[in-house]
Formats: structure tokens, C-alpha cells, sequence
């Protein structure tokens, strides 16, 4: 019957044996449905995480950042766990400042999840301690750079002699044409 808390779950299980196949924008598909439609809330919940997780997967973390913001809105009773996974994504992005705010709200969350609380803090120690080691360069400006003018990647994460070798031979091939 599929006007049950058990389809939802079942369903949302089939969302995670996409996943677990690679088939990634099968799975959102899915779990989209299910994290608007589902009976249960807590299924509802856990499809819209999995669902903003899995865009880090497709290498979109800023709309995952953005649907974990959207489903705080909607359950902030999640709140830990939310803020806790949004720092992940912000941290994939080198948003270091952001994801160490994120992780400080689920370290003063009151009543703290016991869960989350110490990872949280554990992360946050852990950035705090070694800022000054972590490049602030993101990986994904530099792909982005590199994309519209070859070497400009490579100079922007601090590797120019890299980054002029390979602007070098462009320019040159331009030059020529």
C-alpha cells in the first residue's frame, strides 16, 4: 500500500541502493519525491538529507549547502545534525570560518546530541588547532579557472611556475592562429 510509513521506508531504502549502485541522479529522483510526499516525518527528514548530501557526490556542494538551510528551516528539531553536515559540505568548499560556525552551533545545541556533539567538537578542535596548515585555496575555483584559461587553476593555488608553463603553449597557440 502505498499510503504507508512502510512504502515510504521501503521506498527510501530503494533510494539508497542507488546510491550505493552509483546511480546518483536516480536516487535524488526519488528521494525528492519521497522528502515532500512521505507520511512519517522522520522518513520525510532523511530523505531530504540524503538528498542534499548526495549533491556533494555530483560534485555540487553549494546546492546541497543550500537544501540543508532549506530543511532548517522547515524541521529545526534536526538542528544538530543539520548544522553538523552542512559544515561537511561547507568545509568541502575551504568555507573553513562557516564550517567552524556550523560545528560550534552543534557544539553549544542545548540539549546537546549525543551523537553529533562530540564529533562536532572534535572537528572544531581540530581546525582551530591546525588553521594556520589548511590551504584557503578551493580546488573547485581553481578547476573552474583553469576551465575558462588554462594555468589560471594553477596560479590561483599558489603553483604559478605550474600555471605559467601550461598558459604558456595557449597563449602561444592563440598568438599563432
Amino acid at each position: 500500500n502505498r499510503m504507508t510509513s512502510a512504502y515510504d521506508y521501503s521506498t527510501y531504502q530503494r533510494a539508497i541502493c542507488f546510491i550505493k549502485l552509483g546511480k546518483i541522479e536516480q536516487a535524488i529522483d526519488v528521494l525528492d519525491r519521497l522528502g515532500y510526499n512521505a507520511f512519517d516525518k522522520d522518513v520525510s527528514y532523511r530523505a531530504r538529507l540524503l538528498r542534499a548530501l548526495a549533491e556533494s557526490a555530483l560534485d555540487r556542494p553549494r546546492r546541497g549547502e543550500f537544501l540543508l538551510s532549506d530543511i532548517l528551516r522547515d524541521m529545526p528539531e534536526y538542528s544538530s545534525e543539520i548544522y553538523f553536515w552542512r559544515g561537511w559540505l561547507r568545509l568541502i568548499q575551504y568555507d573553513i570560518d562557516e564550517a567552524k560556525q556550523d560545528f560550534d552551533k552543534v557544539c553549544n545545541d542545548s540539549p546537546r546530541n549525543v551523537f553529533y556533539f562530540p564529533r562536532a567538537y572534535g572537528i572544531k578542535r581540530w581546525l582551530d588547532i591546525n588553521m594556520d596548515d589548511i590551504p584557503l585555496r578551493s580546488e573547485y575555483l581553481a578547476r573552474w579557472l583553469s576551465g575558462i584559461l588554462p594555468g589560471a587553476g594553477q596560479i590561483y593555488a599558489n603553483r604559478p611556475t605550474n600555471g605559467i608553463n601550461s598558459l604558456i603553449p595557449v597563449s602561444y597557440t592563440h598568438l599563432t592562429l
